[in-house]
């Protein structure tokens, strides 16, 4: 039986640098009262399971409407299980996301499957540049999503976007929309998660006067600026599943009606669309709708961690300090402080908050230089220790911000009532002196832009 790192290996070409080559492979489906069925899978994304949109649909109702997907990566063969059911197994081990060997045995449901390497090879291109528009890498995985973004660019396809906090899904959203015909028109960004709830459904389709408390006057949504542009949904798997169904209808049909109107206005929008979720796993769970999922992922861009992109490391060290320091002599002297031995550390980081973690660090290190600030630990908080109610907070009031105790409440009453008022208070400071600026805010804050923004919605900030 071959083995990971022989397949790897196999995979990876050091020939072309236009191209890629991995391998095809046989995916042998067993499945309860049907013949079984032998698949030669060329694509480089198989999705698997009841709905009649998958890549291979099976009829098994153990089975969940979208169970699993196997990607070819430069890795190898990834299986990720979609929040399933009852869960995907291989060779009788369940596993979430993990690479497949040369040959394995996948059991979803009362369905097996059985996976085979063959030696068939593919091609996939690769783009010479290492930079897209704003972004830059000139590693495989990058130069594979500009290839793609390359093809996707010029045409009216909707996209769907998908990758962590701080991949920059926003940049290669601005970058489809700058590559397109539409280049000239708006991009407008509606953020889902920024705005409350009730409020959504106006600021995307707009409203009438008198629609609500308020109205004073027609207004136009998101979808109506964005035309004859292009309109970004960041953070779609955010929106709420009651609003899902007329984001579809305007997707599909290109129209809005706006809140308290009868009449429907047609838009020319091209819709991107971004997320940091497992969508299709939140299809399962009934938290997306699926008919929604489909009409966004016309075509999929995956943006790659940064830990899966390390030799981009010194490439994004020298753009991030070349932002920051415009005098030649002093930006030389600041990328001679980025030793190996810095970079080696730099490579065993988890790089949770990606890119944008990365640039919090580079900018760190003008100040504090590259040693300390590399020394100094992640630049970004972690999220879990805003979110416990009995979490300390002498630091946090100290000096800056003082509230009246009220010591009839009960100790842990109060002291959730004050870090509510703490944070409430934090909050509009920093939004103030970030003039409205998200991104600002949360670095200043020294927080992860898609938490900061809950913290935000959770205020009505």
């Amino acid at each position: 039986m071959e083995d990971a790192e022989s397949i790897v290996t196999r995979m990876l070409d050091v020939g072309d640098p236009q191209i890629l080559r991995t391998k095809a492979y046989l995916l042998r489906v067993v499945e309860p009262g049907f013949d079984d069925v032998l698949h030669r899978i060329t694509a480089l994304r198989l999705s698997v399971g009841t709905l009649e949109s998958n890549d291979l649909v099976v009829r098994d109702n153990s089975v969940s409407r979208m169970h699993f997907e196997i990607v070819v990566e430069l890795d190898g063969f990834r299986l990720i299980d979609r929040r399933s059911r009852n869960g995907t197994y291989v060779d009788n081990v369940r596993v979430f996301d993990a690479y497949l060997k040369g040959t394995a045995r996948i059991r979803a449901g009362s369905t097996q499957f059985f996976f085979e390497v063959l030696d068939e090879e593919l091609e996939q291109p690769l783009a010479l540049a290492d930079s897209f528009g704003p972004l830059l890498g000139r590693s495989r995985a990058m130069r594979s999503m500009y290839a793609l973004l390359e093809q996707i660019s010029p045409t009216a396809l909707t996209v769907l976007i998908q990758g962590e906090s701080g991949t920059g899904k926003e940049l290669i959203a601005e970058a489809i929309h700058a590559a397109s015909p539409r280049a000239g028109g708006p991009f407008v960004v509606f953020d889902c998660s920024a705005v409350a709830a009730t409020l959504l459904e106006s600021e995307l389709f707009g409203h009438e006067k008198g629609a609500f408390t308020g109205a004073e006057g027609r207004r136009g949504g998101c979808m109506e600026d964005a035309d004859g542009g292009t309109l970004f949904l960041d953070e779609i798997g955010e929106l709420p599943l009651d609003l899902q169904p007329k984001l579809l209808r305007a997707v599909e049909k290109r129209e809005v009606r706006a809140l308290g109107s009868s009449r429907t206005r047609q838009v020319d929008v091209r819709v991107l669309a971004a997320t940091n979720r497992d969508l299709s796993g939140e299809v399962n769970a009934g938290t997306f709708r699926a008919d929604l999922y489909y009409r966004l992922a016309v075509m999929q861009v995956r943006v790659p961690p940064l830990r899966e992109r390390l030799e981009d490391l010194p490439l994004l060290v020298e753009h991030f300090l070349s932002r920051a320091i415009s005098d030649p002599v002093a930006l030389a002297r600041r990328l001679a402080e980025f030793e190996a031995d810095d970079y080696a550390k730099l490579r065993e980081r988890p790089w949770r908050g990606n890119v944008r973690e990365l640039r919090n660090l580079v900018e760190q290190s003008i100040v504090l230089g590259a040693a300390e600030a590399i020394a100094s630990g992640s630049p970004l908080s972690p999220p879990e220790a805003f979110d416990d109610p009995t979490e300390p907070l002498e630091e946090a009031m100290s000096g800056a911000f003082l509230f009246p105790v009220n010591i009839g409440g009960g100790f842990l009453e109060e002291r959730k009532r004050l870090l509510a008022e703490f944070e409430r208070t934090f909050l509009e400071r920093l939004l103030a002196e970030a003039e409205g600026n998200l991104t600002k805010a949360a670095q200043r804050a020294m927080l992860d832009r898609s938490y900061f923004k809950r913290l935000l919605k959770r205020y009505g900030l």
